[in-house]
């Protein structure tokens, strides 16, 4: 009987067999090892453009001073066969050593890929092979949650990163720049754009570009905002309150901001600003028109700011629906 439930499932179509992988991928090492017809149907499987999500968080940085690019990808322990099958697919099957990948169990697993420059636009087309679904090809939620990018300032480097991340989508871009230019402004927005981004999580210490219109701009993009603002330094305090923590407003000219980055016709639902080296920068008058305005501005919202105008804490409040508590 054991025989004969083989041979009726052997032969299901292909499509058919590759579905049960993606939703089941742990078993992708047991059915590759059960006959020579199946193995021939993983090997298929592994080898084309991913189906199914299979990474969750991704992490890119460069190394300061060289091109030397560090890709750390953390995997639900469920699909490890299946990216580990894909690896010797696709990268090794290539050229790329196996010992130039470190693995870490946390409550992911971790792979962190060193790719160096001399073979590194091959190998990130590859990479990104290996990484999960696109849009076009995804038959279950092909979207990475999170993507960092770090050391991006260079254009040769935003370009690295374009090859990596083609055709992926992803729910939460992650971006640290000292200084914000228009080009990291346009950079940001592409990537938004193209990888539909739900969740921007940002932090820069000085802006070239308006800092007030790249955050109207991306309101119109993305639900989410979570804004870090700089640690201060230890000297120049005084220097980096004024021009680093305002951009040049006033704590109240936050309001107007934050009202029309929420306003008619924006995406944006939740905004958060982290300000812990400067709790007091808000003032009381501030938020007592955070307060008065943002609950009726005809949508429901989230947001968030870390400040101590008063040591009062305000109990909480219902306001048009929203709670408001500090």
């Amino acid at each position: 009987d054991n025989v004969q439930e083989l041979s009726i499932f052997e032969h299901l179509p292909e499509e058919l067999f590759w579905k049960i992988i993606d939703y089941v991928p742990e078993s992708v090492r047991i059915l590759s090892q059960t006959s020579r017809n199946l193995r021939y149907h993983v090997l298929h499987y592994v080898s084309m453009p991913a189906r199914i999500e299979i990474i969750e968080n991704l992490f890119c940085e460069f190394e300061t001073h060289y091109d030397d690019m560090k890709i750390t990808m953390s995997v639900s322990y469920h699909k490890t066969d299946l990216f580990e099958m894909r690896l010797e697919a696709i990268l090794f099957s290539n050229g790329f050593s196996p010992e130039r990948i470190q693995r870490r169990k946390h409550k992911m697993k971790e792979y962190t890929f060193e790719c160096i420059p001399g073979d590194l636009e091959t190998n990130l087309r590859n990479v990104s092979i290996c990484i999960g679904a696109r849009p076009q090809t995804s038959s279950i939620r092909g979207r990475i949650d999170v993507v960092e990018l770090y050391h991006h300032h260079e254009e040769h480097k935003r370009e690295y990163y374009k090859t990596l991340l083609e055709g992926i989508n992803f729910d939460c871009l992650s971006l640290d720049f000292g200084r914000l230019k228009d080009d990291d402004a346009e950079f940001t927005r592409k990537l938004i754009v193209e990888h539909n981004v739900d969740y921007l999580d940002i932090s820069f210490q000085q802006a070239a570009y308006d800092p007030q219109a790249f955050l109207l701009e991306v309101s119109s993009l993305v639900r989410s905002i979570f804004f870090t603002l700089p640690q201060l330094d230890d000297e120049d305090t005084e220097y980096y309150e004024y021009n680093i923590y305002s951009y040049g407003m006033q704590d109240t000219e936050w309001v107007p901001l934050v009202n029309e980055m929420f306003g008619e016709g924006k995406k944006l639902d939740k905004f958060c600003i982290e300000n812990s080296d400067q709790p007091s920068y808000f003032s009381s008058d501030c938020i007592r028109q955070f307060t008065e305005n943002l609950p009726f501005l005809g949508k429901r919202i989230c947001f968030m700011i870390e400040c101590n105008p008063t040591e009062e804490e305000l109990s909480a409040t219902v306001i048009n629906d929203h709670v408001i508590r500090g």
